[in-house]
């Protein structure tokens, strides 16, 4: 993509996949326009990790995630926990429910599908125990 392509981006729980977030994070202020604005969905660590629980990523914490916003040249616009948004509407959860079956009909016996499953689980039960909180940040460009 050419530098300044777009008037937005979204990064929906992507952050703690990759080693190297500051590179992810550069990548999306690059390609959105001056005065565009970046949606990011981070996963934030706020204790240890069990070592058997998804060892392939690398959850921030909140500390980690203003450095790396402040770093990649980057300003917090909004910040929101997501247990504080509003509640999903049934018909979204029936959308959701509709694309889950398609996906799984046409992808639940791959190997990748199954592991998306399992990582997919276990980032639940870390929000639910809140060792992870969804953090839903809109920057800008610094």
């Amino acid at each position: 993509m050419a530098d300044s392509s777009f008037d937005a981006a979204w990064s929906l729980g992507v952050l703690c996949t990759t080693p190297d977030q500051l590179t992810l994070l550069g990548e999306l202020r690059r390609a959105v326009r001056s005065g565009g604005r970046i949606g990011l969905l981070a996963f934030v660590a706020h204790r240890a990790i069990p070592s058997d629980q998804l060892p392939e990523n690398h959850f921030p914490t909140t500390g980690g995630l203003v450095e790396l916003v402040r770093t990649a040249c980057l300003e917090v616009e909004h910040w929101h926990r997501t247990t504080d948004l509003p509640a999903i509407p049934p018909t979204w959860n029936k959308r959701e429910e509709a694309v889950t079956d398609a996906l799984t009909d046409r992808h639940g016996h791959t190997r990748a599908w199954k592991l998306a499953q399992r990582q997919s689980a276990r980032i639940g039960q870390l929000l639910e125990n809140e060792t992870l909180t969804g953090e839903l940040l809109i920057l800008r460009q610094a």
